[in-house]
């Protein structure tokens, strides 16, 4: 059995700097799942995709691993 699971935020700000920490918070999140997905896994491995969508820029994808760093 194969599903897609989404989960879709949409947020407004005059600062694009609160962008930043929710782009962070997102691949954070997204690495938690893959984590969890990952370790229930039977003989598929999950796959996962994050992406931030502007309607005058188009859609963005955003690597959930170089994204956020451990200095962070």
């Amino acid at each position: 059995m194969q599903k897609t699971v989404t989960i879709e935020l949409k947020v407004r700000y005059k600062d694009p700097e609160k962008f930043a920490i929710v782009r962070k918070a997102a691949a954070r999140s997204a690495q938690g799942l893959l984590a969890a997905a990952s370790l229930i896994s039977d003989e598929h491995k999950p796959m996962i995709a994050v992406s931030a969508f502007d309607p005058l820029d188009g859609n963005e994808g955003i690597d959930i691993f170089t994204e956020v760093t451990d200095e962070e």
